[in-house]
């Protein structure tokens, strides 16, 4: 397979993964990048032919432009999902803690 066809391939996969996480689907996401990151491994960029350097050159710009993208992409989404994560778990400890008042309050009514 010639390197530029790889790559384009890794291009196509990684604007696959970004639509999956911004929709985050993160089991899609896990499966995806393993396919991504093999693919990424194949590259040989040293077999690359004179006619092929100023495309491959473009391309590779392009995908790791892409990549830092995604992976910036990730990081935010990691951390809206924290505090999405944070304001759940703060809003059970006070739903829990209205509930002890409550069942108190009850309790010493008998």
């Amino acid at each position: 397979m010639s390197q530029l066809l790889t790559i384009q391939q890794a291009i196509s996969l990684t604007e696959k993964l970004m639509a999956l996480v911004e929709n985050e689907q993160w089991d899609e996401v896990s499966i995806l990048a393993q396919a991504h990151q093999t693919l990424i491994t194949q590259l040989h960029l040293a077999d690359i032919t004179i006619e092929e350097n100023r495309q491959v050159a473009d391309q590779m710009s392009l995908l790791i432009a892409m990549n830092k993208q995604l992976q910036s992409r990730c990081v935010e989404k990691r951390e809206e999902s924290f505090v999405m994560m944070r304001r759940v778990h703060d809003g059970n400890r006070a739903t829990s803690a209205y509930t002890d008042i409550k069942n108190k309050k009850s309790a010493s009514l008998f």
